[in-house]
């Protein structure tokens, strides 16, 4: 990761359960999430902050080893870990549906 790219601590923090095969994908995880924070309204390959970030996202979504399961799974724990400070969590679901054709 460049060392001019400064990953806030709460993307350190949804990440902490992620297990991928390398720290340099769970690296390049947290700097695609923090690209995406940036500019929501983008892809994640026109997010990104340079030229090699949007290639970089290519190859971690090509990387035969990676799948969504343990972002997932990273994810899921930080929820629970999260809910678990509450004695209620309210599940809101969005049933808006949108169709642009």
């Amino acid at each position: 990761m460049p060392l001019n790219i400064s990953i806030p601590s709460w993307i350190r923090e949804e990440f902490k359960y992620l297990e991928l095969p390398d720290k340099r994908l769970e690296s390049r995880a947290q700097m695609m999430l923090n690209d995406q924070y940036a500019s929501p309204e983008k892809t994640m390959y026109s997010s990104a902050h340079d030229e090699a970030a949007a290639k970089g996202v290519y190859r971690f979504q090509k990387h035969d080893e990676i799948s969504e399961e343990p972002l997932l799974r990273a994810h899921y724990e930080r929820v629970l870990e999260r809910a678990g400070c509450y004695s209620v969590a309210l599940g809101v679901h969005d049933t808006t549906e949108l169709n642009f054709s």
